[in-house]
């Protein structure tokens, strides 16, 4: 437990250090968190979630993460659909990678 208190806690501080103070960080719930990157497209979401994906691996001596990427579309999509998105991408990635979903 706590091994398992120590990664969450990482998780938590790295996403304090790499995001910007109006980002929305939060935990879903288990070992899932959201991060929510206003006015943030594509390439930059990417280039966000490789450096959480490598900083916490440096906190934590090792310890790999995966992420799933996706960018709120123009159209009128719900949150809860773009968290399904991000989701799916996250369960299709390997250990430690950052996934894209491809269309949304």
């Amino acid at each position: 437990q706590a091994s398992r208190d120590r990664a969450l806690r990482a998780v938590a501080d790295t996403l304090t250090s790499q995001t910007r103070n109006y980002d929305l960080c939060g935990r879903l719930g288990g070992e899932e968190f959201v991060v929510l990157l206003p006015g943030v497209a594509g390439e930059q979401a990417v280039s966000v979630a490789d450096r959480i994906r490598r900083d916490v691996g440096d906190r934590l001596d090792g310890l790999s993460v995966t992420l799933g990427v996706s960018e709120y579309p123009a159209t009128s999509a719900q949150l809860e659909e773009l968290l399904i998105a991000s989701s799916n991408a996250l369960y299709a990635a390997g250990p430690d990678q950052v996934r894209v979903v491809e269309k949304f």
